[in-house]
């Protein structure tokens, strides 16, 4: 399984880097996040990523 950021997704995508945060934080991106005292880090497994992005795709998103 690869794991990925939101900066590896912003730049394989093109989607921007706020909107990658965005969609995990609305739950459109599934994440595993790792909460630490100051704030939280988002990581995405790459083929979850794709089949989202190619949803979108084809709804014309």
């Amino acid at each position: 399984m690869t794991y990925l950021t939101p900066k590896e997704i912003s730049l394989k995508t093109g989607l921007k880097y706020s909107t990658v945060l965005e969609w995990a934080k609305d739950g459109i991106l599934p994440a595993r996040i790792i909460q630490n005292r100051k704030k939280s880090k988002y990581f995405f497994v790459e083929k979850e990523v794709e089949a989202v992005i190619e949803r979108h795709k084809i709804a014309g998103i």
